[in-house]
């Protein structure tokens, strides 16, 4: 029952995927209302690319470590792609959150975007933590969906070393999911670059 649960939660994701309107062109997506996260993780996934980086990933299982193993050969769009959800810049976003910007014990510059409680944004909380040059140090984000088949929660971290080629260091996804009339399934997936 339960693989039938999962596997019918699954068909019902990939189906609203596939219903979503085409990709808008990028230069017609951005508001620049916070960091080019999409541009930093085009630009990375073709630098960690070109390095032949490999990645030493831990993946987890309502909190214990199922496997580690150090992986190469690696499709970096695609293992990056999920942090693209928590991009901001999109027009559909514009005006949805609040934004605070602080001073970190470092001199970085935190910008941190809530969003406003009237709102049904997937991104709920985005901290990014940038140097005085404007570079991604690190980037945390919240991430909800809901409907009425299934809650998903997502916690997405990125840590990044401005001047270095390739800049992302490590990387983390923590995530719950509760299907209808099911238990919630947590999991999560670490990744640190080797170079």
């Amino acid at each position: 029952m339960r693989k039938v649960t999962l596997l019918f939660g699954l068909s019902v994701c990939l189906l609203s995927v596939s219903c979503q309107d085409q990709p808008v062109p990028r230069a017609a997506r951005s508001t620049h209302q916070a960091f080019d996260l999409v541009g930093f993780l085009d630009q990375e996934a073709k630098s960690l690319e070109q390095a032949h980086a490999q990645v030493k990933k831990t993946v987890l299982e309502d909190g214990q470590v199922m496997e580690t193993k150090t992986m190469q050969d690696i499709e970096w769009a695609q293992e990056l792609g999920t942090f693209s959800e928590a991009d901001l810049n999109k027009p559909a976003l514009l005006g949805l959150f609040d934004v605070q910007k602080t001073t970190n014990a470092q001199g970085q510059q935190v910008y941190q975007f809530t969003a406003k409680e009237d709102t049904d944004a997937m991104v709920q909380k985005a901290t990014y933590t940038l140097d005085g040059q404007g570079r991604l140090v690190q980037l945390e984000a919240t991430l909800l969906q809901k409907n009425f088949l299934f809650t998903t929660h997502k916690q997405l971290t990125l840590h990044a070393q401005p001047g270095t080629h390739p800049q992302l260091q490590s990387y983390s996804l923590d995530e719950s999911q509760t299907l209808l009339f099911s238990n919630t399934e947590r999991y999560g997936v670490k990744g640190e670059v080797v170079r």
